[in-house]
This record gives structure tokens, sequence and C-alpha cells, in this order.
């Protein structure tokens, strides 16, 4: 048996080997340096970049020389700075100061180790740059020595980029020129975020990034160019595959750089040697090259992306095209009024053509064909000639509006193929995908040719007018993606899917893709209709036998030439009428087979798309320095209680949305602000600012009654305003329910306990499937008193889990309200090596002392209670 594929096989196994040995338990280096730890290091400059006004550089073959950062021996140093370490770093450097490419250096600076995530849905930089081989990063570096000496290759293609970036920005403007220099040169120093989320919201950020969209347009322009112009194979393929090779060199190995330049590379050496290439082996063996040097992009986004986008094409996309075909065969049918029916046409057969015996049915052939075989030849000739001819001119009279449909089909085709294939990664990395971006990738992605050709001529000519065709591109790109970004459903967001979910995709992917059972099914019918057509020959064979014995015997050679040319043109009507029907079987049983198939990937694609399963749970985020819980119920209601940080930066772009966006959250009921305080609302408003953008839709906002006197809840009213979002106050004893969730107001009254703003704070008890929580706010003991008279009014002796108050202060959660409250858990949230010391050595000894078991997030990160009717379970997401 001859295997189809073997290097694509072959390749597929060792890189299936590859994942599960990168699967296998291991024990992991620990790294390098301590958090903040003051260091010195040498290392070689690989890569440069200017961003804010400082530079960033990529430092490799770095060593490291501890407690050596603030007093360092030169003349030591300058003796060492040849030693040649194995780590990676990333050094921002402040000043004018700019380190040439290849220079060893030496830096003193303070280590920061990459931040793994802390919350569901959260970016995790840990991760991402130690794929990428970095093991930490230096801010504010300060260079001690260099060497001046360099790299004059790289460092001159270097400032190549750097001046034709600067002059991309000097021509089109700064928004524009940014967006060229990411598609053309791979920089994205100085990007509008704006235009980043533009792009990003509508789906089409993969132009933003050198891929391989980029090296198959330049490679396959200059090699299939030169073979037009007459170029001698060889030379036009080493010219190709230079240009390649020279490219994703200028613009950096990523992973879809490489995997396209191997797979183009392989195209064109397929021609070189004339042999046929094929797309799945190429993406095998590219794979698996990337694979062997890097393990880790196993799990990257990139490279699955780039990888299953190739699948798609080979893959999917034809079986996609066959579906189309029939359903328009289908549709012409149904206007058509249907085929004839098989079977009949079968029972018509059996009885002799048209219902009549077969003896009459040879005498009327007889009659017809009383010609001489010459006259038959001639008349077959001439009709062949005028079926021709009348082919011919249906060709010529097909219009253009036919042939730009079918070529936008079949494009539709490979988009739609694409975005199959790629969907559940994107829903796993992102957790919403845009509806329209395949027939807006349908629109712009063809013009990407010219947007790079006008960019890279004008980088080598500096000729501004030759940036006249990208700045109307991309013009038009932002003006269509500022259109489709106002239809309706234009973000899906379904939240991260279940593994069983993606898993049950692609089997019913495969099962769509894969055409081989539709060839077996079409080759029994095509034998069942074998086997009738040597019945008919047969039934013909005894009709002409009968015929034959009732000739004059004077006659028989005449009669046996007539009766031979009776037989042959009887057999071509019979083969005719057979292959018919074989077509008809055929059609109809593939048609059934697609349906299927269809049928059961739509189901599968719904499945995946009705996202994560929805539970009653409790989360309270790591947000550094403040607050942040979020109440969700099994049926899909949510509320949030504060939300904010004093030490994390946009902790509500990152950490609050990214959050809501992994659990498909799109509405949110009801906002809870316990007092105004930058570490308990700063999120908030992050999230009120965009919701438009984002796609949230808040019930309201809610308040206690000091907001009406009490200036600084002016900036959050005001953000509510702006979004369009009602602002309401509570009081005590009013209660709200959201489905499963049920809120009681305790605090506060009109009353105030202190001049502190923290004793302002709005204490809610939740409830949720039987799991009692207690929200305090900053509230300190000042409030014990009059918070613990409304509980035991209310009759409210203990709860399951109580918020610490103020981040687990010493003047809060007291003894008193411990005794009283009795809680099962205690969950306190505070920044990592805070400047207040939270939580306090003394409110941790005293949950002890009560029972309490305590849970923090600067330890645990998120802490996700799953409440159930028999009980709750707690789990921090770090532990």
């Amino acid at each position: 048996m001859q295997i189809r594929r073997p290097l694509c096989l072959l390749a597929a196994f060792f890189t299936i080997l590859l994942f599960l040995i990168g699967k296998l338990p291991g024990q992991e280096d620990p790294p390098p340096v301590k958090d903040r730890e003051k260091i010195l290091i040498t290392g070689c400059v690989s890569r440069r970049e200017e961003k804010n006004h400082s530079f960033t550089y990529d430092l490799k073959q770095v060593t490291v020389y501890h407690n050596q950062a603030e007093s360092a021996d030169l003349s030591n140093l300058k003796n060492s700075i040849g030693k040649k370490g194995s780590l990676r770093i990333l050094v921002t450097i402040e000043g004018d100061e700019v380190l040439c490419i290849g220079e060893r250096i030496a830096i003193s600076g303070s280590a920061t180790l990459f931040e793994p995530a802390e919350n569901e849905g959260q970016f995790d930089a840990a991760s991402y740059y130690g794929k990428k081989g970095y093991a930490f990063r230096i801010f504010g570096g300060k260079v001690l020595f260099r060497n001046y000496r360099y790299n004059r290759i790289k460092e001159s293609l270097q400032r190549w980029k750097e001046e034709t970036a600067a002059f991309y920005a000097a021509v089109l403007g700064e928004s524009q020129g940014s967006v060229l220099s990411a598609m053309v040169l791979g920089e994205k120093k100085g990007m509008d975020q704006e235009i980043k989320d533009l792009y990003r919201q509508n789906g089409i950020s993969h132009i933003l990034a050198i891929s391989g969209l980029h090296i198959s347009l330049l490679g396959l322009f200059l090699y299939r160019g030169l073979r037009r112009v007459g170029t001698p194979l060889v030379l036009s393929g080493i010219l190709g595959m230079s240009l390649i090779f020279f490219y994703g060199f200028l613009v950096g190995g990523t992973s879809s750089v490489v995997r396209a330049s191997v797979m183009l590379s392989m195209q064109i050496f397929g021609d070189l040697i004339n042999r046929s290439y094929d797309m799945l082996t190429a993406m095998a063996v590219s794979g698996l090259l990337l694979l062997t040097i890097f393990p880790e992009y196993l799990t990257d986004a990139g490279f699955l992306l780039s990888f299953l986008a190739v699948f798609g094409i080979a893959l999917v996309t034809p079986s996609l095209i066959e579906s189309g075909r029939m359903l328009r065969e289908g549709m012409k049918e149904i206007r058509n009024g249907g085929r004839e029916d098989v079977e009949s046409d079968v029972g018509d057969w059996k009885k002799g053509r048209r219902g009549k015996s077969g003896k009459s049915a040879v005498r009327k052939i007889d009659k017809r064909n009383a010609k001489t075989n010459d006259k038959l030849n001639d008349k077959k000739d001439e009709a062949r000639f005028h079926i021709d001819r009348q082919n011919r001119k249906e060709e010529e009279k097909k219009s253009i509006a036919e042939i730009i449909g079918k070529k936008t089909g079949e494009a539709l085709c490979v988009s739609l193929g694409v975005s199959l294939t790629t969907l559940p990664v994107i829903l796993w990395y992102y957790y919403e995908f845009p509806l329209y971006a395949i027939f807006l990738n349908l629109i712009l992605v063809p013009l990407m040719g010219a947007v790079l050709i006008s960019g890279i001529a004008a980088a080598l000519f500096h000729v501004s007018f030759l940036l006249i065709p990208a700045w109307g591109i991309l013009s038009l790109y932002e003006e269509v993606c500022r259109v489709f970004i106002k239809l309706p459903w234009h973000l899906i967001r379904t939240g991260r899917p279940m593994v069983w979910q993606i898993v049950v995709y692609y089997l019913a992917l495969a099962l769509f893709a894969w055409r081989g059972e539709i060839g077996k099914i079409n080759h029994r019918k095509e034998g069942h209709i074998k086997d009738k057509i040597t019945e008919y020959k047969d039934y013909g064979d005894l009709n002409i036998q009968n015929t034959n014995v009732v000739k004059n015997e004077n006659r028989r050679e005449k009669e046996e030439r007539e009766t031979e040319e009776r037989e042959t043109e009887e057999r071509e009507k019979i083969e005719k009428e057979g292959n018919r029907l074989s077509k008809i079987k055929n059609e109809k049983n593939s048609r059934l087979v697609y349906i299927i198939k269809a049928a059961i990937l739509l189901t599968s694609l719904l499945f995946l798309l009705c996202g994560s399963k929805k539970e009653n749970r409790v989360d309270m985020l790591s947000v550094g320095q403040g607050d942040c819980i979020v109440l969700q119920d099994e049926k899909g209601h949510v509320v949030i209680s504060d939300g904010g940080s004093s030490d994390v930066s946009q902790a509500g772009t990152y950490r609050l949305i990214p959050y809501l966006k992994y659990h498909g959250i799109t509405k949110i009921d009801a906002v809870y602000l316990s007092h105004p305080h930058e570490d308990h609302y700063s999120a908030i408003m992050e999230l009120f600012e965009q919701s438009r953008e984002q796609g949230f839709r808040i019930g309201a906002l809610y308040v206690s009654g000091y907001a009406r006197s009490d200036p600084q809840y002016g900036p959050i009213l005001e953000s509510a305003k702006n979004a369009g979002i009602k602002a309401a106050v509570v009081s005590p004893g009013q209660r709200q329910s959201y489905g499963g969730i049920d809120l009681l107001v305790c605090y506060p009254d009109q009353s105030p306990v202190s001049d502190d703003v923290n004793d302002e704070s709005l204490v809610l008890l939740g409830k949720l499937d039987g799991f009692s929580m207690l929200m305090t706010g900053d509230a300190t003991s000042m409030t014990d008193d009059a918070l613990l008279s409304y509980l035991e009014a209310a009759g409210i002796e203990k709860v399951n889990c109580l918020k610490a108050e103020h981040h687990g202060s010493r003047e809060a959660n007291s003894k008193r309200l411990l005794i009283f409250l009795k809680p099962d858990i205690t969950i306190i949230s505070c920044g990592k090596n805070n400047r207040y010391g939270h939580p306090h050595s003394e409110t941790l000894e005293r949950l002890q002392e009560s029972g309490s078991r305590y849970y923090v997030t600067s330890g645990s990160g998120q802490i996700t209670i799953r409440c159930q009717s028999r009980g709750f379970s707690v789990n921090g997401f770090l532990d």
C-alpha cells in the first residue's frame, strides 16, 4: 500500500511527540534574580526600539553579577566584558545615549520579574516573555561600560528602519505612519492605541504584524514576476528565496514569518527540482522545524493561529467550495422542476426503450440506421463540430459578472475556512470574535499587496508621492472599520470555551473537511450502476441475437455489418444513459452526505459559542492595593461591588474588563460603590468609559446617601452620566435581588460616626444559593456599634464569608465583629509589598483566634468561591 504524504505524516508524528514531551511534568528553573534586586549585568545588544522618549534594548548572552550594582570594579569589569552568559533580557535606558547593535555593554539597575496572571483573563506576562526567552527586565538602567564595537550590517539596517519609520510619519502623519511602519517594517512604536483597538475589534489586527501574508505577497511577487519576464528558473528561485529570508531577517523571525518563509521556499525549490508542491507537507515540515527549536510555541497564540489558518485553506476551504457548488446545483434543480427520477428510468430500460419490447426497439433502430458506415461517421463528425462550436460560443458569452462572482465566492470560502479553523483558538485567548471579520478581510486583504509595494518602494527611494496608494488604502481601512464597528452584533463575546467544546468542534470540522467517505459511497454507487449497465448490455445483446435469427440467410453478411453498427450505437446510448444515472446517484448521495456533515458542524459550532458554563460564584479579583468583588449566578446575572486600585495602573483595562470577557459577560445588572476612594472606583470608571466600545450594558450605579453631600463622588457620578448609566442612592434596610443574587444594605445611615471617609463605606450582605457574605468596603472599628446593631435587629448572627474591612487593617476587623459574625472564611484584598503593610499581623492573629480561615489576594491572586446548596469551595488562582 502506497502512503500518501509520507513526509507530512513523519513531521506530524514528531510534532505530536514534542507536544507530549512538553506536557510531561518537569522542574522549572528558578528565576536568576530576585524581584527588585540591585544587579549588574553584561550582555550584547541584539535589538533596539525607541518608545516614549526612551530606548529599550534586547540583550543576549547576558551574565549577571549580584551585589555589585552600587560599587562596581570597572577594571575587573573590563576584563570580564567578554564573558558570554546564556540569559536574554530587556533593558530600558533613560536619556539620549544610543547603543548600537552588536555592542557588548555593562549596565546596573533593579531587576523586575515578569508578572504572571493573577486573575482569569489577565495577560500572563511571565508566560509571554518566557516563550520569547526573556528572563527578566531592567527599567532605568545605567550604562557603566560599552566597547563601541558593533555589527555594521545590523546597525545599518536598524538605522535604515528608523529613518524609514520617521519618513513615513513625516509624510503620512504619526497615526498612519506608525501603521505603515508596523505593516512594512515590523516596528510598532508610537502606534495610536485607538487605531490598534479599531483594527482588533474588526478582526484585521493581523495585518499590523509581519505575518505569512506579507512574506507570501513579496516572495511570490518577485519570483513570479521574474519568471514572466523570462528570467531563468534557477535565478528566479534563488532571488525569490533570498528576498524571503532577507525580509524575514529584517523584520524579525516570528513564528508566522518562519512558517511562511519555509513553506514558500519549499514551493520554489519544488519548481527547481520539478516536483509538485504540497501545502500540508510544507506546513508540517516548517512546524516541526519551529517546535524543535522553540517547543514552547505549542501554546503560543500566534503560532497556533498561523498554522491553523493554513489548515483551513488546505482542508476546509475545498469542502466549502464543493458545498457551495452542490448548493447552486440543488437550487438550479429546484428552479428547473427537478431531475428525472432515477428508478423510473431504470424501470423503463428494463421494459425496453420508452416502454416498448426489445424486439420492436431493435426494429426501430434498424429503420433509423439504414445508412452506411461512412455517412454515420460523417454525421457524427458534423455533430461534434457543431457541439464544439456551440460550447465555444457559450463560453464566450460568460459575463464578467459571473467570473467575478465565482472568484468572490472562492475568496469568501477561503476567508470562511480560515475563520472556522482558527475560531476556537481566538475564543480561547481573546474570549470574543468579530462577526463581520470574514467579509472585512475579503475587502481589505486583497489590497495589502498594494500597501506593501507602495511602502517598500517609498522606503527604498524616499519619494513621497510613492506613498499615495498606501495613504489611500490605509484611509479606506480606517473608514471601513469605523462603519463595520457600528453594525449590530459586530462583536460576539462568548468567554473562554471549555476543552471538551473545542475537541468536539474540531472533530466535527475534521469530519466536514474529510472527503474520503464521500468517495467510498460514490464508489459503491458507481459499482451498483455499472452492474445495471452490464444488465442492460446483456439484455440488448439478447434482443439483437433474436433479431438475427429471423434474418434471411442470403443477407447474412450485410445484416451482420448493420447489426454490428446498431449494436455499437446501442451500446454507446446505454453507456451514456448509465453514466447519467451514475452521475445523478452520486450527486444526490454526495449532497446528502454534505448536508449531514454541515448539520453536525453547525451543531458543534453552536455548542462552542455557548461559552463557559454559568455557575453561582463570588470572585474577589487581585487588583493590587484595592478592592473588586464580582458576584455571578447560574442564570447569568452579574453584580460588581467596588473596583479600583491605587498601585496597579489601569486595573479596569487590564484586570476587570479581561475578567468579564473571560466569562463572556456583556450585561452587568448593578455596580455598588462603597465609598469615593480611588482604590475602590478607578477600575469602575474605566469600565464605564469603555462600556459602549466594549459592548457592556450596565444597569445602574448605587451609592450611599453621603453621595449627596460629598464632592469626592463627583468623578464617578460624572463618568456614569456620560456612559448613560443611572445612579441611585440606597439606604439601610433596602433589599435588591438580581436573579439568584440577593443584596441587603446594612450600613450607613445618615448619622456620621467619624470624619473618616472610610467610615462612610457602604456595607452589603449578599446571599447566593444559601451562601452569605458581608462586604464591608473600608469600614473601621468605629462603625462596629452601628453595624452590629443593625445586624442584630435584622436577625443576622452568622455569615459564611467576611470581606475583611480596610484591606486587613489593624484598625478594623475587631474581635467583637468576628465573634458576632463567626465567619467560616475571610478574604482580604491588598497589594504585594504595599506601603501600608496590609494585612496587619494583628488582624491575622484575630482571625486565627476566631477560627476563620483567611485568603489574601497578594499571595493567592483571584479568590474564587463556588456556591452550592450543599456548601461552598474556595480556590486561589495562584494556589
